[in-house]
């Protein structure tokens, strides 16, 4: 999602509100954006506030561009697009928990199918099944607010729509290949899960020629697989039990986030030239480097180390692409196709003046940001083609 973070500054901090919480905020007259300064503007991928908070405060998973101290109370983000979503919002209902139960025990009785009854299958489907099932679970256990334990009962609805949801990854080709059906695979998944009475229900459901699915359990299950493809794409589907954080401004607290109003157009903006960034993905977007050689060989890198950073002329005026020389070799992925070359990772468009950098015009802006608007598709064979490398044999 696309957000932007803001900071108190020391030399602005005229009440002494730096790392206070809403409550004192509030008590000394409010949030002035005046007193706050934009230290990133981005895109990150998270499920919530809380997630956004958690890598922000972990330097090696902060973007290359972020430019503040770790966040704390006080800080603020503001939302451009509405967040993945909420599964803690989720996990809280009542429907949520129920769902959220029964879907870790059959994630983890389906790994255990995995490992142990059909293994033999075909490699890229059962790691699949495994992998996804266990980044699942991961994620569900993270985001599990309350830890109580929901009647088995409220949990029977979710059993088999979800055994069935697993189930079906694996394509039916691929099972007959080695003499299994879909409702073979359902009856290992019924038969692992860990708590005997939702056990023997799923293996008599699966056996039963006359099961029927409970119909607000499947809606549901549905949605949340929706949701769930489609948090990394930005399409957000239509949602009824699965919430989205809303666009708009939020105060870090002492305990959670405060939606507050805040004009961004108020606060102080970031340090360093103005340039357009063009994310793998992702339409461009203006914001701003410090020209220092430590902040662009940063801004390039993958994981924020300082990284060789190249400098190409492909324009017919004084912009350049600024982007990181080893991107193609190091794994970072397709960006936009240009002079019949490819572009890898993050890349930024600035202006040169006599070899130094200078701010993009308005004119420039938009001129880049409407030649690149598309993101493209980039295969990994485009992007091995247009290394550059010739491998050659001798006898």
């Amino acid at each position: 999602m696309k957000l932007k973070v803001y900071q108190i500054q020391h030399d602005t901090d005229h009440r002494n509100l730096l790392f206070m919480n809403y409550e004192r905020a509030m008590a000394n007259g409010g949030v002035k954006p005046e007193e706050y300064k934009c230290v990133f503007n981005g895109y990150i991928t998270a499920y919530n506030l809380e997630d956004l908070f958690t890598i922000c405060n972990r330097p090696y998973e902060r973007p290359p561009t972020y430019r503040g101290h770790s966040m704390t109370t006080s800080d603020i983000i503001v939302m451009e697009d509405e967040i993945q979503p909420d599964w803690t919002a989720f996990g809280a209902t009542e429907e949520g928990k129920a769902f959220t139960q029964a879907a870790i025990l059959v994630y983890e009785a389906t790994m255990e199918v995995c490992n142990k009854d059909i293994d033999h299958m075909h490699g890229m489907y059962v790691d699949g099944l495994s992998d996804d099932s266990n980044s699942n679970r991961t994620m569900l256990y993270f985001h599990r607010k309350d830890r109580s334990d929901v009647p088995v009962d409220e949990l029977k609805p979710f059993i088999m729509p979800i055994i069935k949801e697993r189930a079906s990854i694996i394509p039916s080709s691929v099972l007959e290949q080695y003499g299994w059906t879909q409702r073979n695979l359902e009856l290992c998944i019924a038969e692992r899960i860990a708590n005997p009475v939702l056990k023997e229900y799923a293996t008599q459901a699966v056996l039963a020629d006359d099961y029927t699915i409970d119909a607000k359990a499947q809606e549901i299950v549905d949605e949340v697989s929706r949701v769930r493809s489609s948090a990394g794409t930005g399409k957000v589907p239509e949602h009824k039990y699965v919430p989205y954080v809303e666009k708009g401004a939020y105060f870090c607290d002492s305990f959670g986030f405060k939606k507050i109003d805040f004009d961004p157009s108020l606060a102080q903006e970031a340090d360093g030239l103005r340039v357009l960034e063009i994310r793998p993905c992702k339409p461009p977007f203006e914001t701003r480097v410090p020209d220092t050689l430590e902040s662009w060989q940063k801004a390039v890198s993958k994981f924020g180390e300082p990284s060789l950073m190249e400098v190409t002329y492909p324009f017919d005026d004084n912009a350049v692409v600024v982007g990181n020389e080893e991107a193609k070799l190091n794994g970072m992925r397709g960006n936009r196709r240009l002079e019949g070359d490819v572009y890898c990772g993050q890349i930024f468009i600035v202006g040169d003046n006599n070899g130094e950098f200078c701010d993009l015009t308005d004119d420039q802006i938009k001129k880049y940001s409407d030649m690149f608007a598309e993101p493209e598709d980039i295969s990994d064979e485009e992007i091995f083609n247009a290394t550059g490398f010739t491998i050659m044999g001798f006898n």
